[in-house]
């Protein structure tokens, strides 16, 4: 530390000095004056002591003074002593005593404060808490620290709350609201702050959500095989199913579709039982079977042969001499069965009927009951017993229909059930003639001639692609309509459709199954 510095410190030490020394009996004086208000009766004492020290004939010291010893108790003021010397000559005579002089001057804010406390005092003596509450506090306000303002404000929280709050609230209450503030301020942040993050959270998710419903739209999959597609995709990329509807039909396709008379796209791949062809040997088995009540029928082929088609003509051409009841796809519970049953020989009933109540229903029904069930391959271990039983049932005759792998899972599930099948019929495609029918009788229901725009050479070629199968007919044709419209021609020849989507047309031939 260097010469300059030192002197610098002894320099602000002087500083500080003078200005402690610098203090007036009146600074003395008014620090009494806030003490007495708060009833600090000795510091106020201390504080007189050395404002008369400087100035012994400072009148307000003085009679604060007695005011200050008349409250503590003690005698008559005493004669202050100080140190001055005593003069050499003769004492001059005492004066004669003055008047009592009038209160001490007081600032108006200490006046108000010590007003206020005795307003909220007689507010506190009268039970009126709150008003003395209100009081205390605004003293505090032009005095902070004022104890007793203090404890009566504590007295008020006691009688205010009741014994089971006071349980959880510190003696320290009021001394402690800024923590209190702080925790709340504190927590209120910290809500804020996880409500923004969830809502960030909402509003990605969302984000992604309409994203990828976004994408999807754009997208289009195949009712057959679905797989996703452009948006922009007329055909399936694998197997070749038309993805745009007809319902809007383009300017240049109705030009083209007037040529032959057509008034919507014969190729769709909706089942039209009236429209079903082919099958005729397995066909006339079946109704044979049926007419004599000898057994159920099971009927079984790979995707797209057409058995959908044969049962829904089936259930259209028996409805004469026959209940005949179509279902699309087995329930899982048997009672969903019977319903149905019921529904068709009783008409729509809330009761439900056990195997003897629709054993009687069929008793009296006027005609034997064929229950017609598709994608017989879906179904469940747990009705086919019941099933059995159905079909034990006199007059009751099953036609159930599924891919061929539904023979061997009812011999190995149900062994009793297929005991009762008195014919299989396997179904795998049509013959050339066939598919030449099939395309005719489509044409034709959508308002044209015979075959046209097909040449034998196209049929042919369909029946080469198809390999005979019903539903890829339908989806051969219908690409190569559409690729006679893109290119304006006037007939449909054996060398179109050459594009048409490899995938399905890989199958093995009808010829390489098992009859």
């Amino acid at each position: 530390m260097n010469l300059r510095t030192i002197n610098l410190a002894l320099v602000f030490v002087l500083l500080f000095s003078f200005a402690a020394l610098a203090v007036t009996a009146d600074d003395h004086y008014n620090s009494a004056a806030k003490k007495y208000v708060l009833e600090d009766l000795r510091g106020a004492e201390a504080d007189l002591l050395k404002a008369l020290q400087l100035d012994p004939e400072h009148e307000k010291a003085r009679d604060l003074m007695q005011e200050v010893r008349k409250e503590l108790g003690k005698a008559a003021p005493r004669p202050v002593t100080t140190t001055v010397p005593a003069p050499t000559t003769t004492v001059a005579p005492r004066p004669a005593p003055r008047p009592v002089a009038p209160p001490p001057t007081i600032s108006p804010k200490v006046q108000k404060a010590s007003q206020l406390f005795s307003f909220g005092e007689e507010s506190f003596k009268k039970g009126d808490y709150r008003t003395a509450e209100r009081y205390f506090k605004e003293v505090l306000e032009l005095m902070p620290g004022h104890k007793r303002s203090t404890d009566y404000l504590e007295e008020i929280r006691k009688k205010l709350v009741s014994p089971e709050q006071l349980k959880f609230v510190q003696p320290t209450a009021v001394s402690k609201a800024p923590a209190v503030e702080k925790t709340l301020r504190e927590l209120v942040l910290l809500l804020v702050g996880a409500a923004l993050v969830a809502v960030y959270v909402i509003i990605r998710l969302t984000y992604s959500v309409i994203r990828k419903t976004m994408a999807d739209r754009r997208q289009q999959t195949c009712p057959d095989c679905k797989l996703k597609n452009p948006e922009e995709a007329e055909f399936c990329q694998r197997c070749g199913t038309r993805l745009k509807a007809w319902t809007v039909i383009s300017g240049t396709k109705k030009k083209w579709f007037s040529k032959f008379g057509w008034k919507q796209n014969p190729f769709t791949l909706d089942v039209i039982p009236a429209l079903f062809t082919g099958y005729s040997a397995q066909l006339e088995s079946i109704l044979d079977k049926l007419s004599t009540r000898s057994g159920h029928i099971l009927v079984y082929g790979d995707k797209g042969v057409g058995k959908t088609t044969l049962l829904r003509w089936l259930a259209a051409n028996l409805k004469k001499d026959n209940h005949a009841i179509y279902i699309a796809r087995p329930p899982i519970n048997f009672e969903d069965l019977m319903r149905y049953v019921v529904a068709d020989l009783k008409g729509n009933s809330k009761k439900k009927y056990s195997l003897y109540e629709l054993e009687e229903l069929v008793k009296k029904a006027k005609k034997p009951v064929v229950v017609l069930i598709d994608e017989a391959h879906e179904v469940q271990a747990e009705i086919e017993q019941q099933m059995r039983s159905l079909g034990d049932i006199e007059r009751v005759n099953l036609v159930l229909a599924g891919l061929p792998e539904t023979r061997d899972k009812i011999k190995r599930d149900s062994p009793p059930l297929f005991d009762r099948i008195v014919l299989e019929c396997y179904i795998d495609h049509l013959s050339l003639e066939e598919t030449r029918d099939l395309i005719k009788k489509r044409i034709e229901a959508a308002g044209g001639k015979d075959v046209k725009p097909f040449t034998n050479d196209a049929i042919e070629n369909v029946f080469k692609m198809s390999k005979g199968r019903p539903r890829m007919i339908l989806k051969v044709c219908d690409w190569v309509v559409a690729d006679a419209i893109k290119n304006n021609l006037e007939e449909i020849g054996a060398d179109i459709g050459k594009d048409f989507p490899k995938a399905e047309l890989e199958a093995k031939p009808p010829e390489e199954k098992k009859a």
